[in-house]
């Protein structure tokens, strides 16, 4: 054999993945529309928090020299297709890992030379290297979850309907809750009736220490514990501005706070920690501007209340 026969017998397995996945249909779609969205460049990560949730939750099975093994079994993509509502089987699953774990992590356990009947009920092999790459510790992640904590793992297209992932007791479970949020352009939210993707800043700290309130200065009043007098009265442009504004002299954003609608009056607490990463106005536009107008895409944990702490952000 060769040195470079087993790169390439890797990448015929991938191919051979890909023409087995075309018959497949729905499966294939239904989970790869999960999570292709992960191989776009995100406009917002986390790599702190990431990087120790990540250390938390694959590190201590491995030593930074080992692989990270996992096996999707029969009972492995019957357990995820329950949890997410859709039909898998180990080859499905395999092939969409594959797609964003890249093509020289996934292999069959009994070889590449296997039929269609048998490929779909073999136990399939993932082996992951450790890495350092935050995008590509979120993919890891999100394996490791989607194989192995399937139920500890919500995909939420419409925050007005999928309620469970914010359930109290749901949170409370462990390992700790991961949620995948589509919010919505708002030329679909109207068209579908769901709440506008509008993030209400609350408060911000500053690199100067400065922590301020921002709700406050949204020509607003609260009515209780209610928001809905902000969620009426929310403009994305009025919001930018409020936030730019409070940011003057004081450096950059360390953390910051917003309130995000679930449905008319129920709102989640979003929390994003950019440490100074990230220009004040490009963040406020990509997130709150560009957000409300076409959508965006949130991976997070999940504390009570809900409170959201957002591991990466993507544009639509």
């Amino acid at each position: 054999m060769s040195l470079d026969s087993q790169p390439r017998q890797s990448l015929i397995f991938v191919l051979l993945l890909s023409l087995l996945m075309s018959t497949l249909g729905s499966t294939h779609s239904a989970l790869d529309e999960k999570l292709q969205w992960m191989l776009d460049a995100p406009f917002f990560i986390d790599d702190t928090q990431l990087n120790a949730f990540y250390d938390a939750v694959l590190q201590p099975q491995v030593s930074r020299e080992e692989s990270i093994h996992i096996e999707i079994t029969e009972e492995t993509a019957r357990n995820l297709g329950a949890n997410l509502d859709i039909d898998v089987n180990p080859l499905a699953l395999a092939g969409s890992l594959a797609n964003v774990l890249g093509p020289f992590n996934v292999k069959a356990s009994g070889g590449f030379g296997f039929s269609r009947d048998s490929s779909q009920t073999e136990t399939k092999t993932i082996d992951l290297q450790p890495i350092e790459t935050p995008q590509r510790q979120l993919i890891q992640l999100t394996t490791q979850y989607l194989v192995n904590h399937s139920d500890r793992i919500f995909f939420v297209d419409d925050a007005k309907q999928d309620r469970d992932w914010f359930d109290p007791a749901e949170i409370e479970r462990v390992p700790r809750e991961v949620v995948f949020l589509d919010l919505p352009s708002e030329e679909r939210a109207k068209a579908k009736n769901t709440p506008k993707t509008k993030l209400i800043p609350m408060a911000v700290e500053f690199a100067d220490g400065t922590i301020e309130t921002l709700y406050d200065k949204l020509g607003a009043k609260r009515r209780g514990d209610s928001w809905a007098p902000y969620i009426q009265n929310f403009s994305p442009e009025e919001a930018v501005e409020v936030l730019e504004e409070a940011a003057e002299g004081k450096g950059r954003i360390e953390w910051i706070n917003f309130r995000v609608p679930l449905d008319e009056d129920i709102t989640a607490r979003v929390h994003f920690e950019p440490r100074g990463a990230y220009n004040n106005g490009t963040f406020a536009y990509n997130l709150i501007y560009l957000g409300y107008k076409h959508g965006l895409r949130l991976v997070g944990t999940v504390n009570r209340e809900p409170d959201v702490r957002v591991l990466a952000g993507y544009r639509k």
